[in-house]
């Protein structure tokens, strides 16, 4: 029963996330969402815009899919294999559900990449987020030496590939906080319900 329980994290997520859709469909974002572009579009250049192609990939599912079977080889629990694994394919699923309910269109900034389908909340932030989220908390629960040098570096990847998807003019940051804060919401309860802790 105590599963059912929302933590006081989980709660603050619900009520941010809740405040910050309708300040989206309010459009009371739309300032701060063109800034943010503009700030990051700044510094576009054809070798940053090559690399913010690359770290873009790290969200996508080209890398996360064979780094979730690169897990089989390289972790000996079975069971972490197979949470990785279900927490990548929940937290797809769990965000394609969101994006056909809100159904925001993507922005009208130039796209250096071809995306399709609806943009909040972003589908790079919020599975990503769960991936190396997931991965960040098994780390901090290991025996592994230099853990926070990996949960720093794991924690740094997510919020530069929210970085890219905002340059790359795909997604509002609206959308990324929104992809974010989803997933975290998600993930604490996907850790809680496994009984990972």
């Amino acid at each position: 029963m105590e599963n059912l329980v929302l933590t006081k994290l989980e709660k603050l997520a619900i009520l941010f996330i809740t405040t910050w859709i309708f300040l989206i469909f309010r459009n009371r974002l739309v300032i701060i969402d063109n800034v943010v572009y503009l700030f990051l579009i700044g510094f576009k250049s054809p070798i940053v815009t090559g690399i913010i192609k690359t770290m873009t990939y790290l969200g996508s599912a080209y890398v996360l899919i064979p780094l979730a079977i690169l897990s089989f080889f390289i972790v000996k629990n079975k069971k972490i294999n197979y949470l990785i694994t279900i927490n990548l394919i929940l937290s797809f699923l769990c965000n394609q559900i969101l994006k056909r309910v809100f159904r925001r269109s993507r922005p009208i900034f130039t796209h250096l990449v071809k995306e399709s389908g609806f943009s909040f909340p972003s589908g790079h932030a919020m599975v990503s987020f769960c991936f190396y989220g997931l991965i960040i908390y098994l780390i901090h629960k290991s025996n592994l030496n230099n853990k926070k040098t990996y949960e720093l570096l794991l924690s740094l990847i997510i919020f530069i590939i929210g970085l890219t998807r905002i340059y790359l003019g795909v997604h509002f940051f609206s959308d990324i906080i929104g992809g974010f804060v989803f997933g975290l919401l998600y993930l604490s309860l996907f850790i809680r319900h496994l009984k990972l802790k």
